[in-house]
């Protein structure tokens, strides 16, 4: 594996600003994983992968016709984990219902809960979704992993009021009459094979670091976990595998 940093100018403050200026040096014509620097990602994402590369060629056949059928051309795929709302990994940005075609997986709609009592599904949703109907789930919460086409280096340069993905350009992608560019999603259900992603969390403010502190030292993110002490002349733990911590 080859790692290539490029230097971004003193003026990016935004991830919209990072991807114009990207988009501006690079000529990237392939996939890529976008992860921010407070998501921690432990597992397998191969079959987030395979889902995604599997909605490609039937997003391009159906480019011509997606005015008429109402889809659009894949765009990204977001990676969706199952957080029931008891859970800790719960922040106040997945206080939110989230709208998915039972057969495509295609995001229709995402709608913050946390001023309201109750979610409608409009005649419009209906219409767009595919003859298996609709699954509205506020089970889920919403980190910073996508599985991310050109096409979204595209619109990111298209429009400088986009900053955010998840605050600007997938709400503006969700709200599109004619919807030429979807989203679709990867949810990591509960219990799911051991080639999934077992740990999977987006630290967003002081709660949710000190969330994702716990897990860590709590081993829930294994392999990701300490083998030292932060303070001094504590004994060492090294790891040996499978899960055994020897001093």
């Amino acid at each position: 594996m080859k790692l290539h940093c490029i230097l971004l100018p003193a003026t990016v403050e935004t991830l919209g600003d990072a991807f114009r200026d990207f988009d501006s040096r690079v000529d990237l014509r392939s996939t890529f994983l976008l992860l921010s620097g407070a998501t921690l990602a432990v597992g397998d994402l191969s079959e987030a992968l395979a889902a995604h590369s599997s909605r490609k060629p039937a997003a391009a056949a159906a480019t011509a016709a997606a005015a008429a059928a109402r889809r659009g051309e894949l765009a990204l795929t977001w990676v969706l984990k199952v957080s029931p709302p008891c859970s800790r990994q719960r922040g106040l940005q997945d206080d939110a219902a989230a709208v998915l075609d039972s057969e495509k997986q295609q995001l229709l709609a995402l709608a913050s809960l946390s001023n309201k009592r109750a979610f409608t599904v409009n005649e419009d949703l209906i219409m767009r979704c595919s003859g298996a109907g609709l699954r509205v789930r506020y089970d889920l919460s919403f980190p910073e992993l996508y599985i991310c086409e050109p096409t979204v280096l595209r619109l990111f340069a298209k429009s400088f009021d986009f900053q955010n993905l998840q605050k600007d350009l997938i709400p503006h992608l969700l709200r599109q009459e004619l919807q030429l560019d979807a989203v679709y999603c990867h949810v990591i259900e509960a219990g799911q094979s051991a080639k999934s992603p077992n740990y999977l969390f987006t630290a967003r403010d002081p709660r949710g670091y000190y969330c994702m502190r716990k897990d860590v030292l709590e081993r829930w993110a294994f392999p990701v976990a300490p083998d030292a002490h932060a303070l001094e002349q504590q004994q060492h733990l090294s790891y040996r595998g499978k899960g055994v911590y020897q001093v």
